[in-house]
């Protein structure tokens, strides 16, 4: 399976560092847009393609534009939400990385699939940024099995920073750092 992980493009939030960050449910930038829009044609998203994104409004975002009305397999799930990198020392989530709620998303992104079956408590903001390390690796083997599962050729995953080296360090077995960041707007394939 090929799995492209991408990087939102640019949001509000990285604006003005630190205060941006406080921002609730921060939209992509028109640089944001701009970004995304050029990924377009090279990710080139197909009817037989799986789009699974985080349940924030610029990764919501990123992958409308992205998607382009491509697939009907478009899912949003909240074991990709925001998690700081590597394990956070301070044990809060700010407002910039609380989840939209399932309420929503049903009724503003109604188009958007929701996996069945993860318990609630996921779906608070916050929650998966503030798990164990040992905890969210279990998560994420959960996560990865289920999109295994689902016997996708090609899987687009659209995230957040943290959240994919994450990823990227547990299905390449390779320890990566802060410096490993995707930039915006941005991605790398893995086959796994």
């Amino acid at each position: 399976m090929e799995l492209i992980l991408v990087r939102h493009g640019e949001g509000y939030h990285t604006l003005d560092i630190p205060l941006s960050l406080y921002l609730e449910n921060p939209p992509l930038t028109i640089t944001g847009e701009n970004q995304t829009k050029k990924l377009t044609n090279i990710l080139n998203i197909k009817p037989t393609d799986l789009i699974i994104t985080s349940p924030t409004l610029r990764t919501i975002e990123t992958s409308l534009i992205l998607n382009n009305n491509a697939t009907k397999n478009l899912f949003v799930h909240p074991f990709i939400g925001p998690r700081i990198f590597p394990e956070p020392s301070k044990k809060n989530t700010l407002p910039c990385d609380y989840l939209l709620s399932i309420r929503f998303i049903e009724k503003f992104y109604n188009n958007l699939l929701i996996p069945k079956g993860i318990d609630s408590v996921y779906w608070q903001s916050g929650v998966i940024n503030v798990l164990s390390s040992s905890y969210y690796i279990d998560i994420l083997s959960y996560f990865i099995n289920w999109v295994k599962s689902l016997k996708f050729n090609r899987v687009i995953i659209i995230s957040h920073d943290g959240t994919i080296t994450w990823i990227r360090e547990r299905t390449t077995r390779k320890l990566l750092t802060r410096s490993d960041f995707l930039s915006e707007a941005s991605f790398i394939t893995i086959e796994i």
